[in-house]
């Protein structure tokens, strides 16, 4: 029966798989076509490749972040919406089968985009360190990647948690998919204010950012597990 359940989940996820695929896919051929365009000034067809490529991975992650929302916001609410948590109610799956289903899907899938956008990036950096006027030295841009992807990572796991926890008890995944935004939005201002009102280190900022946003994000995410599997639905 879980065979089963991730198959349903697998077509269920299919579209925004291959559309997160082909948006991917768009931004480097963009790139590619950029470092063959004629520029105003020469430069070395490595550099601008180097420079391109480090830019459409960087899109790429963002990217992924916002279809990772997206799969979260809509793994349970398109389903209550349809009604067929309703028939997966009378079958013998327990209801955490169905939410592991969805996990195993879902997460697998948006590890591999961003790991394969990360290494993109990661190389670009390591080729164009020393390289690329304004940069430094490849342990120091390695140091600043690092900080950023912690940055995007906490920031990634509260908007799915939060996403995963309205998609619980609410069927529109447009709402709990905006609802996610807005208070990855909020976080970051307010985070924003306080550290420009009391002048935090950038290490200081970065480290209230990641406890904030790492402890909504796993809240909602297990309190929104406990909410659907407690709940019943009318």
């Amino acid at each position: 029966m879980m065979f089963a359940l991730l198959k349903k989940d697998f077509r269920f996820f299919r579209l925004p798989m291959v559309a997160t695929l082909i948006l991917g896919a768009v931004t480097y051929l963009i790139g590619y076509i950029i470092t063959l365009t004629p520029t105003r000034y020469y430069e070395p067809w490595p550099r601008r490749w180097m420079e391109a490529y480090i830019a459409c991975a960087s899109i790429g992650l963002v990217i992924t972040i916002v279809m990772a929302i997206a799969f979260a916001g809509t793994s349970i609410a398109t389903e209550r919406s349809d009604r067929t948590l309703d028939f997966l109610t009378m079958l013998p799956p327990r209801r955490w089968h169905v939410l592991l289903s969805k996990i195993a899907v879902a997460i697998p899938f948006l590890v591999f985009c961003a790991a394969v956008h990360y290494g993109i990036l990661l190389l670009g950096i390591y080729l164009g360190a020393g390289r690329l006027s304004g940069w430094g030295n490849f342990s120091d841009e390695f140091g600043n990647l690092l900080r950023v992807t912690l940055f995007w990572e906490s920031a990634t796991i509260m908007a799915c948690g939060v996403a995963w926890m309205f998609s619980t008890f609410l069927r529109s995944s447009v709402i709990c998919t905006g609802i996610a935004i807005a208070v990855l939005v909020a976080v970051g201002a307010t985070v924003g204010v306080l550290a420009d009102a009391n002048r935090w280190t950038d290490s200081v900022a970065c480290a209230v950012w990641c406890a904030v946003t790492l402890l909504i994000g796993i809240t909602a995410f297990v309190g929104g597990s406990i909410l659907y599997m407690r709940r019943v639905e009318p």
